[in-house]
């Protein structure tokens, strides 16, 4: 089983640009990606308890996708559920990634604290930062949902 979220997204840079694409990021949490998220907020955990001045680590990742435009359909649920939010939102409709329309991005990574994750990346051709929101730890129920099927 796997679970697809959506956010927004936001500019960290300093410019009045137009944020490239939707301004939307989607990423299919698998067992395998829950794992890697979990060992690095327990090493980062780790870290912080050692060296209390410990902040973040990053990595480069590139298992989400900016997305560079919506489908009609899904305007008015991100209008709705997605829009002016600060979370990842389960997406409640099925996906075909490869019908998604993505945004070019390079530098991305995942950055890991002692709280979640958050990806951040640059879109090509162009100085903008963009950033999700954190992604928390799931609860224990969806971990189970999650490795149910071994993690596909």
């Amino acid at each position: 089983m796997t679970i697809f979220l959506m956010c927004a997204v936001r500019e960290l840079s300093d410019h009045d640009l137009t944020l490239p694409g939707s301004g939307y990021a989607l990423v299919c949490v698998t067992g395998d990606l829950q794992e890697k998220i979990q060992d690095l907020i327990q090493e980062c955990r780790g870290l912080k308890s050692r060296l209390p001045s410990f902040n973040r680590v990053s990595l480069w990742d590139y298992s989400i996708w900016y997305l560079d435009q919506i489908p009609f359909e899904w305007v008015e649920w991100c209008d709705e559920n997605v829009d002016d939010t600060d979370e990842w939102v389960e997406v409640p409709f099925g996906i075909h990634t490869e019908d998604l329309s993505v945004v070019r991005t390079e530098c991305d990574q995942m950055v890991a604290d002692e709280l979640g994750v958050w990806w951040t990346a640059n879109p090509k051709h162009s100085s903008v930062v963009i950033e999700t929101p954190r992604l928390p730890e799931l609860s224990d129920l969806e971990q189970l949902a999650l490795t149910a099927d071994g993690g596909n």
